[in-house]
């Protein structure tokens, strides 16, 4: 069975979604016909697109793959009661690591595709994502959904648990959504700012530096805060208490998959 993240090790921050994004459309608008007829597109641009698309999309994928290696190895790491600290230690830092080299090549795409583009053409470009962008962006925290999650799972077999009135409070502070709101609000602001940049073909790349580096020092705090819960949950439960929480939560886990399956066709 797979380590269970969330608790066990889920992501705060999904900061390879856009830069993924953006090497798909890329690809979609340097082969699409119609794409290249709305952008207008000369041959030597469609060229160039096709590269450069195909190139991001291979860098993407690498940093992903690093990244959910990563996040497996943390996820395996929770999955015990005792925690082996080096371990965590390593993975975490892959882990920033590889949101950190994501991020830069979201800027990267930013940069590269200026050179190829027009400034009208860049302006197209931008209603076309921006039509297709309409879900969740790289802004998007999945932790507090998870900590939810979580509680409600402690809360739901906290009689079977017998925690005590002392457990029950220690408990419901540690997995408090606004622990980390700060560093969420933060987050949220700056890439709402960096997004801003990337809208207009002027680009900043100074400016989004300096505001790739707020979001990254984000990144870092939510995770080294969801190891900090990690060793507070165990200071809290015992072996038999947090060994029956992880049995909850994958019993959960697998309902909510379940309930999340698309129906057959009839």
């Amino acid at each position: 069975m797979k380590p269970i993240l969330g608790l066990f090790g889920r992501s705060q921050f999904n900061s390879g979604w856009r830069a993924a994004f953006v090497a798909l459309a890329l690809l979609s608008l340097a082969v699409s016909s119609a794409n290249a007829q709305d952008v207008q597109l000369s041959a030597e641009q469609k060229q160039k697109m096709k590269a450069f698309a195909a190139n991001t999309r291979s860098g993407t994928e690498s940093q992903r793959d690093a990244l959910k290696s990563a996040r497996e190895e943390l996820g395996a790491v929770y999955s015990s009661y005792k925690l082996d600290e080096a371990r965590a230690s390593k993975a975490i830092d892959r882990i920033g690591k590889a949101q950190q080299q994501l991020l830069g090549v979201h800027l990267s795409n930013q940069v590269k595709i200026r050179q190829i583009l027009t400034k009208d053409q860049f302006n197209t470009f931008q209603q076309m994502m921006s039509k297709k962008m309409h879900g969740p962006g790289p802004e998007r925290a999945f932790f507090r959904e998870d900590e939810a999650f979580e509680l409600g799972a402690i809360w739901r077999i906290k009689d079977s648990l017998k925690l005590t009135p002392d457990q029950e409070k220690r408990v419901a502070a540690v997995l408090r959504p606004g622990n980390n709101m700060k560093n969420m609000q933060d987050m949220k602001r700056a890439t709402e700012q960096l997004n801003q940049l990337y809208s207009s073909f002027n680009l900043d790349a100074a400016a989004a530096r300096k505001l790739i580096g707020d979001i990254h020092r984000d990144q870092l705090a939510l995770t080294r805060n969801a190891h900090s819960r990690q060793q507070t949950i165990r200071s809290i439960l015992t072996q038999d208490q947090f060994a029956a929480l992880r049995q909850e939560i994958i019993k959960r886990m697998g309902e909510r998959r379940e309930h999340r399956r698309p129906s057959p066709e009839l």
